[in-house]
């Protein structure tokens, strides 16, 4: 991958974040270096720490993803239990985002937003479980043998 993909996966996966302030408070890094991130120029790729906790932060596996299916990774998972696993973990943090938004009981523009993110990224790993289900051929022949 070229640096300058690399700056574009930073700058979509800090976007995603509502931007540098939250990136930087979502993560070990300030936002000199989050900046450096997004920089074609700059020499230095963002770290898979900093990548896992902004993934984390913003509920949607922007870089991870890029950088699995370029390396031929598996997405989805072959295994339906650590899909399923995966789900329930990512509903988990849907609740406890939702339950903070509602702590004044309003949901603000930024909470808005994170919540979406956190949906359409529920929504993107069902349909991935979806795929493992229907169109797994193991899944498929171990049906027919059953039925």
């Amino acid at each position: 991958m070229n640096p300058r993909k690399h700056a574009l996966l930073a700058r979509a996966l800090i976007d995603a974040c509502d931007g540098v302030e939250d990136a930087e408070r979502a993560c070990r890094v300030g936002s000199s270096q989050l900046y450096n991130y997004c920089s074609p120029n700059h020499p230095a790729t963002m770290p898979v720490d900093v990548i896992a906790e902004l993934e984390d932060y913003c509920g949607q596996a922007i870089y991870s993803r890029a950088l699995a299916e370029r390396n031929g990774g598996a997405t989805p998972s072959e295994d339906i239990v650590v899909d399923a696993l995966d789900l329930n973990e990512r509903a988990a943090h849907l609740s406890t985002e939702a339950h903070s938004a509602m702590r004044d009981g309003r949901i603000d523009e930024a909470e808005r937003r994170r919540l979406n993110a956190i949906l359409r990224n529920i929504r993107e790993r069902v349909d991935a479980v979806d795929a493992t289900v229907n169109g797994d051929p193991l899944i498929q022949s171990q049906d027919r043998r059953a039925g």
